[in-house]
């Protein structure tokens, strides 16, 4: 088996309403945001996307987010940003979602557990392009007078397997 690994930089990403954020910067770095009060929104990724190589589909078996919301905290207080669902697609069709049971937080712009998202073994196979989709939100109602919160993304990248 062998591995591929295929990634893109976080300026590249596409924030589906931008009007839930107060503001939006794109820098060398990546992509800076700042989530309004009481707002939940998706922000969208396109992963170069290996369909074929050496005659055979492969399989997806991780993706892999490089993102913060500024808090050293792990978990969001209600005044914070925090990371909601990841849904996977492929061209158009889902093909998996993670829906942590806690919203994540905290900084992890280094590889580890919380921004690893593995995906069942086999793995899945693609057949077009892989989408990542990501819902972030803000735990202050609307009518709260709390700031807009962050949301960096510094990176994104996938790993596929392709049989032997």
């Amino acid at each position: 088996m062998a591995l591929t690994a295929m990634w893109i930089h976080g300026n590249s990403v596409i924030v589906e309403r931008p009007e839930s954020f107060s503001s939006i910067s794109r820098f060398g770095f990546g992509t800076d945001m700042f989530i309004k009060p009481g707002e939940k929104a998706w922000i969208h990724a396109a992963i170069p996307t290996p369909t074929i190589l050496r005659g055979k589909r492969p399989r997806l078996l991780r993706v892999i987010i490089l993102w913060s919301n500024g808090s050293s905290a792990e978990l969001p207080s209600i005044n914070a940003s925090f990371f909601g669902d990841l849904h996977l697609f492929d061209g158009k069709k889902r093909i998996h979602t993670v829906s942590p049971q806690v919203p994540l937080a905290g900084i992890h712009l280094t590889q580890d557990q919380t921004n690893t998202f593995v995906l069942p073994p086999p793995g899945l196979l693609i057949s077009f392009a892989l989408g990542i989709s990501m819902q972030w939100g803000h735990g202050s109602p609307l009518h709260g007078d709390a700031p807009a919160q962050q949301v960096f993304i510094a990176a994104l990248g996938a790993d596929f397997e392709i049989a032997d």
